[in-house]
């Protein structure tokens, strides 16, 4: 297993509140600034374990973009390494006038923004997050999905949804692949149907789970304006038209850790499962839609 490789910022204190502190020592204090002001000026000290590497790069205030050209220099000779940023790295590579500058960095940041393990490993609990907001029962609601491949991923997940809604809709164009399906919910009592109409499937579907589907192809079926839209697949949806209703992206953990937890969990899941199912479960977390955070009413 690859080595996880951390980037952090350690600021060095002023000098003068060094002399300040230490004043009655002084020559102490003078070896000590020296120990130190070995790494402020471009150094970065590395340091290694069994399963990971960190860069702790030293800096003082203002100056941070000198050390980020250097962090630039050395995630572009590791790209193909599992990378996490710490936050104020983040904060200050993805400035706007510094996006064009730290190209490797900011793509380590795009894919992490655009990474939606979390969302889909704990998809049911975040929909039924979501439709307790609403004020409404799981049990009582039917959820439409919109699929065109059957893969085992898709069918275990749609086994799964069965058991929590009234009624699954499964809205495809490819409506042969799960005939089968549906026969076989029909036998065992199950509430599922297969759907294809473009002007009525989604009508009136207050609640829609978007595994395959591409933004184009949504805008060809006629959506309840108010619905909720829950957006794993890879696909961004832009803007619908008469749509008025929310579409949640991704999900976004709230932690205050000089890493984040998201980072972590995106990297290596069974080591991170345990805090991340916490997190989900006590709600701290954002809904991340086309604009910011999604609030749901």
């Amino acid at each position: 297993m690859k080595k996880t490789v951390y980037f952090r910022l350690e600021y060095y204190k002023d000098t003068d509140d060094l002399s300040y502190k230490y004043r009655n020592r002084l020559f102490i204090n003078f070896l000590r600034k020296i120990k130190k002001l070995k790494y402020v000026f471009g150094n970065i000290k590395r340091i290694e374990s069994d399963d990971k590497i960190e860069y702790i790069c030293y800096t003082v205030q203002n100056k941070e973009e000198k050390m980020l050209r250097k962090i630039e220099n050395i995630v572009r000779k590791n790209i193909n390494t599992n990378i996490i940023l710490s936050r104020r790295i983040k904060e200050i590579a993805s400035n706007k006038e510094n996006i064009e500058i730290y190209q490797n960095v900011n793509k380590i940041i795009k894919n992490s923004k655009e990474n939606k393990s979390i969302y889909r490993d704990f998809l049911k609990t975040v929909i039924k997050s979501v439709i307790e907001r609403k004020k409404e029962i799981l049990e009582e609601q039917s959820l439409s999905i919109l699929i065109d491949t059957k893969d085992y991923n898709n069918t275990q997940l749609i086994s799964e949804l069965i058991t929590q809604y009234k009624m699954i809709n499964i809205v495809t164009s490819n409506r042969n692949q799960f005939a089968g399906l549906e026969e076989e919910a029909e036998q065992n009592f199950e509430p599922i149907s297969v759907l294809n109409n473009k002007r009525k499937s989604l009508r009136n579907a207050k609640y829609i789970l978007n595994v395959d589907f591409s933004g184009e192809k949504i805008k060809e079926y006629s959506i309840d304006r108010t619905a909720i839209i829950f957006n794993v697949a890879d696909t961004k949806i832009d803007k619908l038209m008469y749509f008025d209703g929310n579409i949640i992206n991704n999900v976004k953990l709230i932690d205050n850790g000089e890493f984040e937890l998201q980072d972590e969990y995106n990297i290596q899941r069974e080591k991170w499962a345990e805090a991340v199912r916490e997190k989900i479960e006590k709600n701290e977390y954002e809904l991340i839609g086309n604009r910011g955070n999604v609030e749901i009413k």
